[in-house]
């Protein structure tokens, strides 16, 4: 078990700091979704890349966090299990940027003309992101990463009273 490096009072940033970006990705997946449902209106492609630069821009302050907690873990095993985590989640933030790209035409605009593989991008990043959100889990629940367990202990003593 490594304690939380990038803390406040003990209570790990990272996993708090995650929750807006996971949000501002979802919110690009919906409004791609709303894009091909609702007739390929402009203004959801609009949204999809508003909500992909704020959540790569939202990423930095979890990526150092992150990368902060990492720098404190010493068993091997859990190691790499937080690598995998760290590789799908920057493999994720890099693949949304570059959908913003692509959304982007030459005079400066949002156009459609690249929609459909920047959807299906978008999707895969996405997956990446469920996938290092998966490994994340593992490392705070199965490797208790950053749990106080004598605060987790008194807690659970206090509600059994």
């Amino acid at each position: 078990m490594s304690k939380s490096r990038a803390s406040i009072k003990g209570h790990p940033m990272h996993p708090a700091l995650v929750a807006v970006p996971i949000g501002l990705f979802t919110g690009t997946c919906l409004a791609d979704f709303a894009y091909l449902l609702f007739g390929h209106q402009l203004g959801w492609l609009g949204m999809s890349f508003w909500t992909t630069l704020a959540g790569v821009a939202f990423s930095i302050p979890a990526v150092i966090t992150g990368l902060i907690d990492f720098s404190g873990i010493k068993d091997g095993y859990v190691k790499g299990i937080a690598i995998k985590h760290m590789v799908l989640n920057s493999m994720m933030v890099v693949l949304f940027a570059f959908t913003a790209a692509l959304l982007v035409g030459s005079d400066g605009n949002i156009n459609d003309s690249q929609a459909s593989l920047t959807i299906c991008l978008q999707i895969a990043a996405f997956t990446l992101m469920g996938l290092a959100g998966y490994l994340g889990g593992e490392l705070v629940f199965k490797h208790k990463m950053a749990v106080n367990e004598e605060e987790e202990h008194a807690v659970t003593e206090a509600s059994l009273k």
